[in-house]
């Protein structure tokens, strides 16, 4: 799936998940907490593979194993979500330095 794609098949599901009421605090800055980040990745996305989803031109699949050099310089910054391979589980990381995360 190319990036626009990815994109946009995303955001028509983002209509449709089911969010988690509380947004966990992750940090800004030099404070990010880059532990609770991949332990939230490993235990609720649960994949090896992974969508980063951040831009139509900028979306695109990763190992989970490379996913946190991909996201670092986007943590606290910028608003992105990551996503399972089945598309079915997402984490919303959101500038402000929390995250939430949905099923669908």
């Amino acid at each position: 799936m190319d990036s626009k794609e990815l994109y946009n098949a995303t955001a028509y599901l983002t209509r449709v998940v089911d969010w988690d009421k509380n947004w966990i605090p992750f940090g800004t800055g030099s404070e990010i907490r880059n532990d609770l980040i991949v332990e939230l990745i490993d235990v609720f996305l649960s994949d090896d593979n992974l969508y980063f989803v951040y831009e139509r031109q900028n979306s695109g699949g990763y190992k989970n194993s490379e996913i946190m050099n991909v996201i670092k310089e986007f943590l606290g910054k910028e608003s992105f979500q990551l996503w399972n391979s089945k598309l079915d589980r997402v984490i919303a990381f959101n500038r402000i330095g929390v995250l939430q995360k949905g099923r669908k």
